[in-house]
């Protein structure tokens, strides 16, 4: 398998062609995984449909044209009774044959790039914690979110502190969890 950095990847915005790619590239990406929840696509189109996702994908351009290998989703949040200017990162994924190649840390350096572009007040994440701290997340001191354990909660602030409380996603996320 060649390397996508012998290739040319892009990280690009979605477009509204993308759906359908996208919609397969999640569910390929998460198929079986210990830590899916079988919602991811319905949560990025659920996102999409009320105008509230912010996605980035990753392709590969190759002679014969292009090919999708990673999505990344953002989306407001509310931490406590602060509802603007935070945002959730994810789902975030990458094709089976394309994990570990970095493809998905680039997505991440382009939306956190976004984020500060924006002046957003900063990102939360349920995730692994030794992947994520090489971005400058960190465990979410003082925030709960359902039954995610507080070393998975994780929070990319823009200054030191970070509001406290119950972390809220989006209702259209909530809702496409079932």
């Amino acid at each position: 398998m060649t390397s996508p950095s012998a290739l040319s990847l892009k990280i690009r915005p979605e477009r509204a062609a993308d759906a359908a790619d996208i919609r397969h590239l999640v569910d390929q990406a998460f198929a079986g995984a210990a830590h899916a929840s079988g919602h991811e696509a319905r949560i990025v189109e659920s996102l999409r449909d009320v105008g509230v996702l912010t996605s980035w994908v990753a392709e590969i351009i190759e002679q014969r044209g292009s090919r999708l290998v990673g999505q990344l989703s953002l989306s407001p949040v509310s931490i406590g009774a602060v509802d603007a200017g935070w945002f959730g990162l994810g789902p975030i994924a990458v094709a089976p044959a394309h994990q570990r190649q970095g493809i998905g840390a680039r997505m991440v350096d382009t939306a956190l790039e976004h984020l500060r572009h924006i002046g957003a007040s900063g990102c939360v994440l349920v995730g692994d914690p030794g992947w994520y701290q090489r971005f400058g997340f960190r465990t979410a001191t003082g925030m709960l979110f359902a039954d995610v354990p507080a070393e998975y909660l994780l929070v990319w602030p823009r200054r030191e502190e970070w509001p406290h409380g119950q972390l809220n996603y989006h209702p259209a996320f909530m809702a496409a969890l079932g």
